[in-house]
C-alpha cells in the first residue's frame, strides 16, 4: 500500500494538540463560536468550510472555502499532510480560499481546517480532507497465503489501494478446480476496497485444488487511476487444516510432536531454531492452550547454548502430565544426550549428559506409566544401549541383544516402549553374517536381564526392514510396525504384527501389509499410535512420480480401515489425543505446521 491512501483516525488528534482545547469540541461537533470577548456588540465567531472537487483526486483542482462570521483579527489555514508529525498554519485572505493542485501536490490524505482568531480566542471549523492519488492501483498479496487453509478461508486477491466499486467487471475473475473445471463463485469487494474476496457457491470438500485467476485486464482505483491487473495462484485444500498460527519460519526443523493425555490431553511441541547464519541454533517447545501456541520456557540454560542442539525427542506419560524432552549434542566427534523433565513451571536437568561414543545417534525416548524415561540407543560398536532413569541417576540395562547371544550381528533403527514395569526394545539387524536381509528384533526387560520374543519378523521372503516403531497397550499387548524394501531398494511396503498370547507363551502373528508393494521414490518410516481401545493407527508419508502424500490407516477388531489422506505434503508427526482424535505435523522446512482433521 502506498502512503496516504488510508484515512487515518489520528489526523484530528493532531489537530487537537496544535489547536487547543476548544479546537477538540469543534472537532467532535459541529462548527460552534466562541464568544467576541471584545465586541461590545455581543457578536459571535462561525467558521465553516465548503469544497468542490472529488475525495480521491489525481488531476484538476481540489477548493476548500472558508466563510466567517464575525469580525476576527485573522482567520488561519490548518493542514496536517499524513506522515507529518505536526500540522502547518498559514494565514488566509479574504475571500478565504485555498486550492490544491492535484497533478502536483504531494501524494496522500491531506487534511484542512479553519480557525479563526479573536484576541485570546479562537474557533475551529470542522475539518475536509482530500487524497491525492497519481498511483495506478497494482496486485498485492493473494490469500490464504499458507498452507493448510480451512475451508472456510475463500480465496482472496488483495490490491495495493481501495477499488473503485463501479469500475469492476461483471466476472472480474476465473475460479477453476484442478482438472480445469470452472467453480460458480461470487466476488465481493471488502468494505475499504483493497481485497477482492472469491465466495464458492458450494461448500468445498477436500482435498481441493483451486486456481485463481484475475480476469479483468485494467483495474481503476477511486481516484480513476487505471492499473493492469495480471494475477494467478493456487490454493491447495487438505483434509487437515493448521492448528493456530503458522510456525513458517525458515528456522525451524528437526522437531519432535507429543501429545499430553492428562489433564486436557493438549498437544506439544519441540523444536530447533535459528535466527540467522551464523547464529547457533537453539531448542523451543510451544503448548497448545486450546486458542493459540504457548511457548514454554527454554529448556537449556544460558549458559549451555554454545553447541547446536540435534534430534529432539519430546515424550508424555500415560498416567499424570510428566513431559521430557531428550536431545543430543555433537562435540570432538561424539554425541552426548541431554535430558530434561517439566516440572510445570520449569525444565529440570536429568543427571549428566549421557556419553554415546557415537556421532549423531539415533536414539530413541519413551516413559513408563510415571513419566520416568528410558533411552535406547547405538553405542557404536554395532551393539545398542538401553538407559533408565532411577530418579537420581541414569541406570544401564544392557545390551537387548544379549537376549538372543547366537545373533551377535550389527543392531540399528532402535525403538523402544515401557508398558507396566516390563521394557520392550525392537531393532532391524542381520540373523547371521551370511543373511544380507535384515529381520525385525524384539527383546523385554524384566526381572534384572533381557528376554527374546518370539521369532524374527520379515514381511516377504526377500525384503529387508528398517525404521521400526513399538508400542503398547499393557504388557501382554504389543504392536510393533516397520519399513520393508524389496532386493531392488526401489520398491517399499509396511508392515505390522502384533503380540500374540502371554508373554511367555505367546508369539507374533503374521505381518499384515498396511502399504502395499509400490515403486516409490520415497516411503517414510511407521509413525504407530494405539487408541483407547488398543487398537493401532499408522501414518506415513510416501513419494512417487508427483507430490509427497501424507496418509493413515487405522485399525479396527473387524480388521484394517482403508487409507485415509491427511495432506499432499510432508508427514513429519503423528499423535492422538486424549479423545483419540489426530494431530500431525507436516510441511517443509521452513513451513512446519501444526494440523488436524477440518
Amino acid at each position: 500500500m502506498k502512503p496516504g491512501l488510508t484515512r487515518c483516525t489520528w489526523v484530528p488528534l493532531l489537530l487537537c494538540t496544535a489547536l487547543g482545547s476548544l479546537a477538540c469540541d469543534s472537532l467532535k461537533s459541529e462548527p460552534t463560536s466562541s464568544p467576541k470577548t471584545d465586541d461590545t456588540s455581543g457578536g459571535q465567531l462561525l467558521v465553516t468550510l465548503s469544497t468542490e472537487g472529488p475525495e480521491f483526486c489525481r488531476e484538476g483542482q481540489w477548493t476548500l472555502s472558508v466563510h466567517v462570521e464575525g469580525n476576527p483579527d485573522k482567520v488561519e489555514l490548518v493542514t496536517q499532510a499524513e506522515g507529518d508529525p505536526e500540522p502547518s498554519v498559514s494565514d488566509l485572505t479574504p475571500p478565504y480560499r485555498h486550492a490544491v493542485d492535484c497533478a502536483t501536490h504531494a501524494q496522500g490524505l491531506v487534511t484542512f481546517a479553519a480557525r479563526a482568531v479573536l484576541g485570546e480566542q479562537s474557533v475551529t471549523s470542522r475539518s475536509a480532507t482530500v487524497v491525492v492519488d497519481r498511483t495506478p492501483p497494482v496486485v498485492g498479496l493473494s490469500r490464504p497465503d499458507g498452507s493448510f487453509p480451512h475451508v472456510h478461508e475463500a480465496p482472496e486477491i488483495g490490491i495495493s489501494e481501495p477499488l473503485l466499486a463501479g469500475s469492476l467487471e461483471v466476472s472480474p475473475t476465473v475460479l477453476r478446480d484442478d482438472r480445469g473445471f470452472s467453480v460458480a463463485h461470487q466476488v465481493v469487494l471488502s468494505e475499504d476496497g483493497k481485497v477482492l474476496r472469491l465466495v464458492p457457491a458450494s461448500p468445498l470438500r477436500p482435498p481441493a485444488i483451486l486456481h485463481v485467476d484475475l480476469s479483468q485486464v485494467k483495474l481503476k482505483d477511486r481516484a480513476g487511476n487505471q492499473g493492469v491487473g495480471v494475477h494467478s495462484h493456487r490454493i491447495r485444500y487438505w483434509p487437515f487444516s493448521r492448528v493456530g498460527d503458522l510456525w513458517h519460519n525458515p528456522s525451524h526443523y528437526l522437531h519432535s510432536l507429543a501429545t499430553e493425555q492428562f489433564p486436557e490431553g493438549r498437544p506439544v511441541l519441540a523444536f530447533v531454531t535459528t535466527e540467522s547464519f551464523g547464529v547457533v541454533p537453539q531448542l523451543g517447545v510451544n503448548r497448545w492452550n486450546g486458542t493459540a501456541w504457548e511457548p514454554l520456557p527454554a529448556p537449556r540454560e544460558p549458559h549451555a547454548r554454545a553447541v547446536a542442539p540435534e534430534l529432539p525427542r519430546l515424550a508424555t506419560s500415560r498416567l499424570g502430565s510428566a513431559l521430557v524432552l531428550a536431545w543430543s549434542e555433537t562435540q570432538d566427534s561424539t554425541s552426548w544426550i541431554h535430558v530434561v523433565k517439566h516440572d510445570g513451571m520449569s525444565w529440570v536437568r536429568l543427571g549428566a549428559p549421557l556419553d554415546t561414543r557415537d556421532t549423531h545417534p539415533r536414539f530413541q525416548l519413551a516413559l513408563d506409566w510415571w513419566g520416568r524415561p528410558f533411552l535406547v540407543y547405538p553405542d557404536g560398536a554395532g551393539g545398542l544401549r538401553v538407559m533408565r532413569w532411577s530418579d537420581t541417576a541414569w541406570e544401564p540395562l544392557g545390551d537387548p541383544r544379549g537376549a538372543i547371544p547366537e545373533l551377535q550381528t550389527y543392531a540399528g533403527h532402535p525403538a523402544i516402549t515401557v508398558e507396566g514395569g516390563t521394557v520392550f526394545v525392537a531393532w532391524s539387524g542381520f540373523p547371521s553374517r551370511e543373511d544380507d536381509a535384515q529381520h525385525v528384533f524384539v527383546t523385554r526387560y524384566a526381572n534384572g536381564r533381557w528376554h527374546r520374543m518370539g521369532r524374527l519378523l520379515r514381511g516377504t521372503e526377500q525384503g529387508s526392514t528398517w525404521d521400526l516403531a513399538i508400542k503398547g497397550e499393557g504388557e501382554d499387548d504389543v504392536v510393533v510396525a516397520w519399513r520393508e524394501s524389496a532386493p531392488d531398494r526401489a520398491t517399499g511396503m509396511l508392515f505390522v504384527s502384533r503380540w500374540n498370547g502371554d508373554l511367555s507363551l505367546g508369539d507374533w502373528g503374521t505381518p499384515e501389509r498396511i502399504q502395499a508393494a509400490t515403486e516409490l521414490l520415497y516411503l517414510g518410516p511407521p509413525l504407530l499410535e494405539l487408541d483407547a481401545d488398543g487398537e493401532p493407527w499408522v501414518a506415513w508419508q510416501r513419494r512417487g512420480s508427483g507430490d509427497a502424500e501424507g496418509v493413515y490407516r487405522r485399525r479396527r477388531a473387524t480388521g484394517w480401515e482403508p487409507e485415509q489422506f491427511i495432506a499432499g505434503e510432508m508427514l513429519s508427526g503423528f499423535r492422538l489425543d486424549a479423545k483419540g482424535l489426530p494431530w500431525a505435523s507436516a510441511g517443509y522446512p521452513g513451513d512446519l505446521t501444526i494440523i488436524r482433521p477440518q
